[in-house]
């Protein structure tokens, strides 16, 4: 039996599309949570199916995630997506409800494409394009906690913590990109230097222009 970071016992995995870890039956859930996504997510008691089938706080942080990044490919049920929750409800384990939770995975297409913090979220876009997830951000609910949950996360990363953090990754990853480089090119360059700047400068920026666009949602 597999078990996931929650020391859950036997939990289902649905990535792209398909049933990663589990039985291909399984799918039903994930459809079924699906279906609770539509018109009816207006009504207090449409809301509640949504809530029932999905974990809001890791839907909501989804959201943020890859809007922030400006995630470029992404979509909530698509092939660059990803969710899992537990088989069986046990409530004296963590995140043992048998609600769906999201994962991280495929997010290469995003700032590192252009690099362009004003950028409006594509992914935003797409939800208020939607036939179906349009009704999530006209629902005051969960737009609400949306919104709150951006004001507590954005604010929290300085633009010093921001220079930081990629520095101290570039530091850390520098030699290998020399080494590739040198292996490939014959030389070790210096146009990975002027990237890693400019993501710094993405992230530096990136919080006020983001919560502007939240905020006017």
């Amino acid at each position: 039996m597999k078990k996931c970071k929650y020391d859950i016992e036997d939990p289902i995995v649905w990535k792209a599309g398909e049933i990663e870890e589990g039985y291909q039956t399984d799918i039903s859930y994930f459809q079924e949570a699906r279906a609770t996504i539509n018109s009816g997510i207006l009504s207090e008691a449409g809301y509640e199916r949504f809530c029932n089938k999905y974990s809001v706080s890791s839907f909501v942080d989804t959201i943020i995630y890859h809007s922030y990044i400006d995630h470029y490919d992404y979509s909530m049920f698509s092939s660059n997506s990803s969710m899992w929750r537990s088989r069986d409800v046990d409530e004296s384990l963590e995140k043992s409800d048998g609600l769906i939770r999201f994962m991280l995975y495929d997010t290469d297409f995003s700032l590192g494409t252009h690099f362009d913090y004003t950028h409006y979220p594509k992914l935003i876009s797409d939800f208020k394009a939607s036939s179906t997830l349009k009704y999530l951000f006209e629902n005051a609910q969960f737009l609400e906690l949306l919104k709150t949950r951006v004001a507590e996360l954005i604010p929290q990363f300085s633009s010093q913590e921001c220079r930081d953090m990629v520095t101290n990754y570039f530091n850390k990853i520098e030699p290998l990109i020399q080494q590739n480089n040198i292996r490939h090119y014959g030389s070790v360059g210096t146009s990975y230097v002027k990237m890693w700047n400019t993501l710094i400068e993405y992230l530096e920026n990136r919080g006020s222009y983001y919560l502007t666009f939240i905020e006017e949602l």
